[in-house]
């Protein structure tokens, strides 16, 4: 009866080692299945199309020298420079309120969860960064340099 004993305790504590083997095996794919990279298309041609698009959008701004509407790209130098339109707006309002139009009208929401813009000289914001959404671990961005490495304009949206 003895051996019936010991050979049943054998059987049971080596169906406990496959089942503890079984969830191990389980908890590290569970972990490699969610450990994705944060970033999954960095230099995303979608995103760099509507950095290129927006940087010549030409604004209702005047400029006070010439008379000539402003594209965003002089408008963002305008801006670092605090010049004002001809009609003695902020640069940096104007600017500001022109990028939110053009990212809501360009990103739908439905299918983002949200997107950042922000410009900066010398690390600095020029304009407070506009966001809108939510902001998650999973995006796709592109920065553009404007003026060599001192001016930088960049664009994240996030899915």
């Amino acid at each position: 009866m003895e051996t019936k004993t010991k050979k049943a305790q054998e059987e049971m504590v080596g169906f406990a080692l496959i089942i503890v083997i079984v969830a191990i095996i389980f908890l590290v794919f569970l972990a490699f299945t969610l450990n994705k990279p944060e970033k999954e298309n960095l230099n995303s041609y979608e995103v760099k199309g509507f950095l290129d698009a927006t940087l010549t959008y030409t604004t209702d701004c005047k400029d006070e020298r010439n008379s000539e509407f402003l594209p965003i790209m002089k408008l963002i130098n305008d801006c670092s420079q605090e010049l004002s339109c001809q009609d003695r707006r902020n640069t940096c309002e104007v600017l500001e309120k022109d990028l939110k139009e053009i990212a809501e009208k360009s990103w739908d929401l439905t299918r983002y969860k949200g997107y950042e813009i922000k410009i900066l000289m010398s690390n600095q914001n020029v304009i407070d960064p506009i966001r809108e959404g939510n902001i998650t671990k999973r995006n796709k961005g592109y920065l553009e340099e404007i003026d060599g490495e001192s001016l930088v304009f960049m664009f994240k949206a996030y899915y």
